[in-house]
């Protein structure tokens, strides 16, 4: 195997791996195609792990989990068939994140957003961290984007369509008690955590999840109305939905109502006809400038 320049492996013997993930010469955690280079080697790594190996995902910068895709490397995108490379490179890595045989839990500490909480959702459990600097989320809506690595079929259907796609569509991120409650982390932990195995924290998540199905049922079970949704959302704000909020609400309807993949294959058309408007090139030239 290659040397990894953007994760690293720790096995702990008879306890699971830890997988760092420090992306170098950034103080945060950003997804860009060398990352995915990166990621691609540390599967193939991960995938030759007998089932019964638990594995810990958590980050080494001091900032958080991470902050999402490298803006400034989107911005440089403008034909569509690099666009759709790019994504479905994403989506692609991250289904089979999704798919490992061996039981995943992803340790939120400070700052999950965007792209990199879109990684975060691929992992089988997510456990957060007590903070004040905590909050998750996928703004992607207030630069005028949407998810682009799967976002907006995962989250609605591992914290329920009604509060997916008010997330989405908002951009706004949860704090951990707001997490915790909805499902989106199984489990806040002080900073005990550290005293903690793989196999352990992987065992917490499991029991909280089991307790939480227990006593909220699955919150994907029943149908959600979409029009519906847009119906309120357009009383509640006097206004329609702006381009990049309606750009979600499309994906997450094809998603619901076809399939996960019919889902990502929106999501990707939906993005790059946002990303060469020219409101979303003067969004992404003024934050990538501060």
């Amino acid at each position: 195997m290659k040397a990894l320049t953007h994760f690293r492996i720790e096995e702990i013997p008879n306890e699971g791996v830890v997988v760092w993930f420090d992306v170098a010469g950034r103080s945060v955690n950003v997804f860009f195609e060398e990352v995915f280079d990166d990621l691609e080697r540390l599967l193939e790594e991960l995938e030759d792990y007998p089932s019964s190996t638990s594995c810990l995902i958590r980050s080494a910068k001091a900032s958080g989990f991470g902050a999402g895709a490298d803006l400034k490397r989107i911005g440089s995108i403008d034909r569509e068939d690099e666009v759709q490379s790019f994504l479905k490179r994403g989506q692609d890595l991250f289904d089979r994140c999704s798919n490992l045989k061996i039981p995943t839990v992803v340790l939120v500490e400070g700052v999950c957003l965007g792209g990199v909480m879109e990684f975060a959702l691929t992992a089988r459990f997510r456990v957060g961290v007590k903070s004040e600097r905590f909050q998750i989320g996928m703004p992607e809506t207030k630069l005028g984007l949407i998810p682009g690595w799967g976002g907006t079929q995962r989250l609605p259907r591992l914290v329920g369509y009604q509060l997916g796609l008010e997330m989405l569509v908002h951009g706004n991120a949860l704090s951990i008690e707001q997490s915790r409650a909805c499902g989106l982390i199984d489990a806040a932990l002080d900073e005990a955590f550290e005293k903690l195995s793989p196999s352990q924290l992987i065992g917490i998540a499991s029991e909280a999840r089991a307790r939480f199905t227990q006593s909220n049922g699955d919150p994907t079970d029943t149908h959600f109305d979409v029009d519906r949704w847009i119906e309120e959302y357009r009383k509640q704000s006097n206004s329609n939905p702006s381009m990049a909020q309606q750009a979600v609400i499309e994906a997450v309807r094809l998603g619901s109502e076809r399939s996960f993949q019919s889902g990502l294959d929106a999501e990707r058309n939906q993005f790059f006809h946002l990303l060469v408007s020219q409101e979303v090139r003067s969004a992404l030239e003024r934050f990538t400038k501060k």
